[in-house]
């Protein structure tokens, strides 16, 4: 890890980050101001697309016709906004609902302080992490982004009263599903960019 950056005044709908671009030797600071901003609009066309997909798919199937579309919806959309930005793009949570979508140790550690920092009375729409990491391929920019549960259209498949209908198609499809229960304003989990750096 070579260094971390702290995003606390993220907006909500992840608002692009207007801070300036650093130079350093390397062009690590400018890389990772270029990578972040494509990290907060990738994000924002995931989390947009989502909504009107799941939303439609509520209003036509019904919510457990939903919990089925989500199952392709979610991923393709992923793909989509990830290779729009050069980047990959997923969802991952400490509760899951998919196993594919488990995190990995450097998900974990940020959805963990994500929890922290929400408990100790921190916005969770505002929570958001950022650092630039060695892989195997080199440095990567790693963003996380806080997924605040929502009254609509999460609550529908993720609070904690759920039609029977939907509790059953969560079993079917998921039978090891964790991802029920949340609160509006809880943090249902995270978005997660992965950014090469050139």
């Amino acid at each position: 890890m070579l260094r971390t950056v702290s995003f606390a005044a993220l907006a909500a709908a992840c608002a692009v980050f207007a801070g300036p671009a650093h130079a350093q030797d390397s062009g690590g600071a400018a890389s990772a101001d270029a990578a972040k901003l494509e990290a907060v609009a990738a994000i924002g066309e995931l989390a947009g697309r989502l909504k009107e997909y799941l939303g439609a798919a509520i209003k036509e199937q019904g919510a457990a016709g939903a919990v089925a579309a989500c199952k392709q919806i979610a991923p393709e959309a992923a793909a989509s906004a990830g290779e729009a930005h050069t980047l990959t793009i997923r969802r991952t949570a400490l509760k899951l609902r998919n196993p594919a979508n488990a995190p990995d140790a450097f998900e974990a550690r940020v959805l963990a302080s994500f929890v922290e920092k929400a408990a100790a009375g921190a916005d969770v729409n505002t929570l958001a992490h950022g650092e630039i990491v060695d892989t195997e391929a080199g440095k990567a920019f790693r963003f996380m982004k806080a997924i605040p549960m929502a009254e609509q259209p999460c609550s529908a498949c993720h609070g904690g009263d759920l039609k029977p209908d939907v509790a059953a198609k969560i079993r079917e499809i998921y039978p090891q599903d964790q991802a029920t229960g949340f609160k509006p304003g809880e943090i249902r989990g995270a978005f997660s960019v992965t950014k090469p750096l050139i």
